[in-house]
């Protein structure tokens, strides 16, 4: 993924944050990079970056298979990713 597509993350979390589903939002952190795992008890997903570190976050990824994910959840995971966007940046190599 390159930076105008995290931009474009970023602004679709913007735009829309009441509108992710699971699935879109776990496919998405993994083009970025971010490994994903799924807790053995309960639906919370942790979420962390191996190649900067301090960059980790979870979020409850709701009930089924790929259930509608709670807009405080995609509030605090676009703050973590605009916090982190220029070591981000640095790691998709700088392209746009």
């Amino acid at each position: 993924m390159s930076e105008k597509n995290l931009d474009e993350l970023l602004a679709g979390i913007a735009a829309s944050p009441k509108n992710w589903r699971s699935q879109k939002l776990i496919s998405a952190l993994e083009r970025l990079g971010f490994k994903t795992k799924k807790r053995e008890s309960g639906n919370h997903i942790t979420v962390s970056h191996p190649n900067i570190p301090g960059l980790h976050f979870n979020f409850d990824a709701g009930h089924g298979g790929n259930a509608l994910i709670k807009a405080c959840y995609i509030k605090n995971i676009s703050l973590v990713l605009d916090r982190f966007k220029e070591k981000l940046i640095e790691q998709l190599g700088g392209k746009k």
